[in-house]
């Protein structure tokens, strides 16, 4: 039986047979996306064999790391607010050994984030916890933001900006764009008027 090109195999044959090129690039690729064991039952190789590969190809550990894309749903920021952080050296991160060269950040690293950056992030829109909320300083955290209002028309950054005309040069439809933005439909297109697109924008 195959799947997308990749042979699978018996269990006795896992432990003995060499990887191939094809099972290293999947693996490679899906590291940190797909979970170790649908890896395993994709390539038909144990989860020790699969943690191993990725050890050797130096992926890291994939449950201590996480994408741009997961930090901003743990922490409900935007892509691209997430990608400002790490650019401006606020959310440590390190690149990995794909061809995309990912940019990936530790439990530790969005931890230092969330502690020495306050200000940066609402407890209220946090999915997912690094932290206990016994901790004084998360608790003082919550109190601060039950009484911190929302912003819900915030002036677009120059960042913002230029993903909202590249994306949307590129077809992709306003739900799609709010999405990438972390804003309503209504604003993206707000927005758009504003800038009076059509014309040439020069970055």
């Amino acid at each position: 039986m195959k799947q997308e090109g990749i042979q699978l195999n018996t269990k006795a044959e896992r432990s003995r047979k060499k990887w191939t090129k094809e099972e290293r690039k999947y693996l490679s690729d899906n590291w940190g996306i797909i979970k170790v064991e649908n890896i395993a039952n994709t390539l038909g190789r144990s989860k020790r064999s699969v943690e191993n590969q990725a050890y050797y190809l130096g992926l890291g550990t994939q449950m201590r790391w996480y994408s741009p894309r997961e930090i901003g749903e743990m922490l409900g920021l935007s892509l691209c607010t997430v990608k400002r952080y790490m650019d401006e050296g606020k959310l440590e991160c390190m690149r990995d050994r794909t061809k995309n060269k990912r940019r990936m950040s530790s439990e530790d690293q969005i931890r230092k984030f969330m502690k020495n950056y306050q200000d940066l992030w609402d407890s209220r829109k946090v999915t997912i916890n690094l932290y206990s909320n016994n901790m004084d300083w998360y608790k003082e955290k919550i109190e601060r933001d039950k009484h911190r209002s929302i912003k819900r028309n915030s002036t677009y950054t120059e960042t913002e900006i230029k993903i909202l005309i590249d994306r949307y040069r590129r077809g992709w439809t306003l739900d799609q764009i709010a999405i990438e933005l972390s804003r309503n439909k209504k604003s993206i297109d707000n927005k758009l008027r504003k800038l009076d697109f059509g014309r040439n924008f020069i970055f």
